[in-house]
C-alpha cells in the first residue's frame, strides 16, 4: 500500500485528519489527565453518543413518517384486542412482504402478570414480541428520555 501524499490526509502535530472534509479534534492523552478530567471526558463522550443516537432515531422516524410508515425502534401504543388493553411498545421490525403499501410490524412490549405466591401477590412483567398491523398501533409523541430508553432496551435488535 502506498502512503498518501496528500498533506491534508497526513497527521499534523497533535491533530489527526481522517479525511479532507472531516477533521477530528486533538488526540486525547489519558496519561496527562487528572482523574477529574478523565471523568469529565467520559461523561462528555457518553453525552455525545446519546445525542448522536437520538438524532439518528429522530431522523429515521421523520423519514418513515413522510412515507406513512413507522421506523424501527419507534415508540408506539399497541391495542391488544382480546383484553381491550393498551400497552406501550417499541417497533423492532418493519416488514414489507405484502408490498410497501401494506407494511406490518414486529413490536416488543411488557405485559404485567399478577403472580400469587403463598397468598402474597406480586407483579411480574413478561416481554412479548408480536407481529401486528398498523391499525393497532398509535405513534407516541417524541420524548428524548423515553426514546433513549427504547434505544437501550432494543440494543439486541440488529440494525
Amino acid at each position: 500500500m502506498i502512503a498518501p501524499t496528500n498533506s491534508l490526509l497526513a497527521p499534523r502535530g497533535d491533530e489527526y485528519c481522517a479525511s479532507p472534509s472531516r477533521k477530528r479534534g486533538k488526540r486525547v492523552d489519558f496519561a496527562k489527565m487528572t482523574d477529574d478530567e478523565k471523568v469529565a471526558w467520559k461523561l462528555q463522550t457518553e453525552e455525545h453518543q446519546r445525542y448522536r443516537e437520538l438524532h439518528a432515531q429522530y431522523t429515521s422516524e421523520m423519514k418513515a413518517k413522510k412515507v406513512g410508515m413507522l421506523a424501527e425502534r419507534q415508540r408506539v401504543t399497541y391495542f391488544h384486542k382480546p383484553t381491550s388493553q393498551f400497552f406501550e411498545a417499541v417497533v423492532v421490525g418493519v416488514h414489507l412482504d405484502d408490498g410497501p403499501d401494506q407494511p406490518y410490524y414486529t413490536i416488543r412490549y411488557k405485559r404485567p402478570d399478577i403472580i400469587d405466591d403463598n397468598g402474597s401477590e406480586r407483579i411480574a412483567f413478561t416481554v412479548i414480541d408480536k407481529q401486528t398491523t398498523p391499525d393497532r398501533l398509535t405513534v407516541l409523541p417524541w420524548d428524548e428520555d423515553a426514546a433513549f430508553a427504547a434505544l437501550i432496551c432494543t440494543k439486541d435488535v440488529a440494525r
